[in-house]
């Protein structure tokens, strides 16, 4: 996985609205060393959206930016990779849900 570069997903339908994430996973054990990132710069906001240059580590943002994906922006809170079984990978959106809701 971390030789291909991360994954981009765009336009995730989830409880709260549409948003787009990147996976990515670093090391050695495939069940660790998971993040998530929001699909956009950290020093932009939602709507300038990243395109990944196939197959490594780098994107291109809404001014024609060339990007690490450390540099992109953390996702919504609670948005979090979780490894099922120490083989499944979930990305639990249910807690970022969560602290959206009132009671």
């Amino acid at each position: 996985m971390s030789d291909d570069g991360p994954l981009l997903f765009t336009g995730l339908g989830t409880s709260i609205g549409e948003r787009s994430i990147v996976v990515d996973h670093t090391g050695d054990v495939d069940a660790d060393g998971w993040r998530v990132f929001a699909a956009y710069p950290a020093d932009r906001d939602a709507t300038c959206h990243v395109t990944q240059i196939t197959g490594t580590r780098t994107f291109t943002d809404c001014d024609g930016r060339t990007l690490d994906v450390s540099e992109l922006a953390a996702p919504d809170a609670g948005v979090v990779p979780l490894v099922e079984d120490r083989r499944t990978l979930v990305i639990d959106f249910r807690a970022a849900a969560a602290t959206t809701t009132s009671p």
